[in-house]
């Protein structure tokens, strides 16, 4: 049973600041010194003066420092030497850089992510199902957007098995437009390119034999395997199945999932079009 899904809409990946920043964990679930981040921004972001937090209750840095709202104090009694004032200001700027630290960790900023020089724009999958592996056939239209041209494409691949990389040299370009179906029926023969899988930093780098000039477009076809797991909430997994029904599949693409599905450029600003074919057997009923 063959199932075509035509999706010309973005990517969901524009939804994953907010979504990070909903699904953070909470003061409470956060370990060690990171637990400084709700405290802070709590008084930050209410305006408090010195007088007005220090009726706040304590909050644990570390087992020299405390703070009330957005101010650290030290924990001797008595009246403020120069030497209390010295410490005070250390350990607020070693509150500031925790601060700092745990919002890079949990939260992404569009100061975070500089302009591709390589934008995909379609995307046209070939999902061939089975039980324990899937098989996809995905052919990438990229634009070049660097001001040198391309000989290398690193591509984001994370546990795949990597058949085969071609590129395709006849095609008519998008050209900024949307007619995705006469763009892939344009698809001419590929010829096959050269590759590295990169296991340690988990890349794909394809050996571009005709470098790529500014501003044009070109259509890279990889055929690769993907294994679902069983405890990894990425890429393909297992989820629930009901007894005497087939191992039903779930796809999780934000963060980083996609790379684990097919070889991409798996950045939160790499939207793109595409289109998506899923040939399985006539188990499956639902997508």
């Amino acid at each position: 049973m063959t199932m075509t899904m035509a999706m010309f809409a973005r990517s969901s990946r524009s939804s994953a600041r907010a979504l990070l920043r909903c699904q953070a964990p909470s003061v409470r679930r956060l370990a060690g010194n990171t637990r400084c981040l709700s405290a802070l921004t709590s008084g930050l972001n209410s305006g408090s003066s010195s007088s007005s937090t220090t009726s706040q209750p304590w909050r644990v840095i570390d087992s020299q420092t405390r703070i009330r709202g957005a101010l650290s104090f030290s924990s001797q009694a008595g009246t403020e030497t120069a030497g209390d004032a010295d410490a005070s200001a250390e350990e607020t700027a070693l509150t500031s850089k925790q601060l700092e630290e745990a919002r890079k960790r949990y939260r992404f900023t569009r100061q975070d992510f500089q302009p591709l020089q390589t934008k995909p724009l379609h995307f046209d999958m070939v999902f061939d199902m089975t039980e324990s592996k899937v098989k996809v056939t995905l052919q990438t239209t990229i634009k070049h957007d660097g001001a040198q041209p391309l000989s290398e494409l690193k591509l984001n691949a994370k546990e795949l098995q990597v058949l085969s990389v071609e590129q395709l040299d006849k095609f008519t370009p998008l050209g900024g437009g949307n007619d995705f179906v006469a763009h892939v029926q344009s698809f001419g023969e590929p010829r096959a390119l050269q590759y590295e899988v990169d296991t340690v930093d988990h890349f794909l780098v394809i050996k571009l034999d005709k470098p790529v000039q500014s501003g044009e477009e070109f259509v890279i076809r990889t055929v690769s395997v993907a294994t679902p797991t069983e405890n990894i909430l990425e890429g393909l997994y297992f989820d629930y199945t009901p007894e005497g029904a087939p191992k039903t599949i779930i796809t999780q693409c934000q963060q980083h999932g996609f790379q684990r599905i097919v070889p991409c450029i798996d950045t939160m600003d790499a939207k793109a079009y595409y289109t998506t074919t899923i040939v399985a057997g006539t188990r499956y009923t639902n997508i």
